[in-house]
C-alpha cells in the first residue's frame, strides 16, 4: 500500500504547484477598461450656488441638467438618471397635486474611485447635500454619546 501512496503524493504536490503558479498569473492581469472612467461621458457639471435637487420641478432639473441619461417611468413616480463620468446622479420624481406637475422627492449620488474619486462628482455632491451627515466610523450607538 505504500506504493500507491507515493505516486499520489506526487501528484497533489504537482497540483499544488499548477494553482499556484495560476494565482500567481491572475496577478499580473492587464487592466480592463472598466478600471477607468469614460472619456466619452460628460463631467459633472457645476451647480450654481444654492441650489437644492430635491423639491425642484422636472422642467427646472431639464434645464440645469439637460435630458437624463435613462428615465424609466414606475406609476406614479419616476426615475432619471444623469451618468457623468466618475458618477451617476439618481433622481426620483413624483407628481405634487397642489403645484400641478412633478417634483423631485429624493436624489442619490454615486461615485466611482478610480484611484480617487472624481473632484467633479465629489463638487456636485457638496452641493446637492451639503447639510447631509456623515456616516460615523464607530456606528450610531457610540454618535448618541459622543454628540451630545
Amino acid at each position: 500500500m505504500r506504493r500507491r501512496a507515493r505516486p499520489r503524493e506526487g501528484q497533489i504536490l504537482a497540483l499544488a504547484c499548477l494553482f499556484g503558479l495560476a494565482a500567481c498569473a491572475a496577478a499580473d492581469a492587464p487592466a480592463t477598461v472598466a478600471d477607468h472612467p469614460d472619456p466619452t461621458l460628460p463631467e459633472a457639471p457645476e451647480l450654481p450656488a444654492g441650489v437644492r435637487l430635491v423639491g425642484m420641478s422636472a422642467e427646472g432639473v431639464r434645464t440645469l441638467l439637460g435630458e437624463p441619461s435613462l428615465s424609466r417611468d414606475e406609476d406614479p413616480a419616476h426615475y432619471w438618471r444623469y451618468t457623468f463620468s466618475g458618477c451617476s446622479l439618481d433622481l426620483y420624481l413624483y407628481p405634487d397635486p397642489r403645484a400641478g406637475f412633478d417634483r423631485i422627492t429624493h436624489v442619490d449620488l454615486r461615485g466611482e474611485a478610480f484611484p480617487a474619486p472624481d473632484p467633479n462628482c465629489l463638487e456636485l455632491e457638496r452641493r446637492i447635500a451639503p447639510e447631509k451627515p456623515r456616516p460615523s466610523l464607530f456606528g450610531p450607538l457610540v454618535d448618541r454619546f459622543v454628540n451630545r
